[in-house]
């Protein structure tokens, strides 16, 4: 993978880091170095949003991501072996709330 698409996956990460990321990456599913050169610019903004593994809502996914479809991009990474989990943010609420784990989490 080139330097550039690491730069961007990791803007804050060290280079003595960088594995550790990579690994983290992996833990999700079938994340392959190839994956991650192939990701979309809204893939990449979007896993850097939901790398932390914390709900966020749908009008923040698709804010980051930049293009309206967003969530269907975000649900790509089930394909690359990933859960993708939603919940209401509350009760009576028309807002969902998205989280990006592990499958055996």
């Amino acid at each position: 993978m080139s330097q550039r698409i690491f730069k961007f996956l990791f803007p804050n990460t060290s280079k003595e880091e960088l594995p550790k990321e990579i690994q983290n990456l992996q833990r999700g599913g079938n994340l392959s170095v190839k994956d991650l050169a192939d990701f979309s610019k809204a893939q990449q903004k979007i896993y850097l949003l939901m790398k932390d593994r914390e709900w966020h809502a749908a009008t923040e996914i698709i804010e980051r991501s930049g293009v309206r479809s967003g969530l269907r991009v975000m649900r790509t990474f089930r394909e690359k072996g990933w859960e993708v989990k939603k919940k209401k943010s509350a009760v009576d609420s028309r807002e969902w709330l998205y989280k990006l784990i592990e499958k055996n989490e």
